[in-house]
């Protein structure tokens, strides 16, 4: 995902602008893109944790992958 994509929003501050990732993880909404590897699945799965540790609330994970490595797929 492009890091440049920005939201903006009304607060109690103003008018802001945030990072869209942050925006999607503040949602609980997670994208895996590219192939499957230790390093991307340990982020992801860092994540989840933290989430389900949050809420009770659903977390969505999007997935584009063309496959990758079959243990931190697994892992995931």
């Amino acid at each position: 995902m492009r890091s440049d994509l920005n939201k903006i929003i009304e607060s109690s501050r103003g008018i802001e602008r945030i990072n869209l990732d942050d925006h999607l993880l503040s949602e609980r909404k997670i994208f895996l893109e590219g192939d499957i590897r230790s390093e991307n699945c340990t982020d992801i799965i860092k994540a989840l944790m933290l989430m389900d540790g949050q809420a009770d609330k659903e977390i969505t994970l999007y997935i584009n992958s063309p496959g990758g490595d079959c243990e931190s797929g697994l892992a995931l």
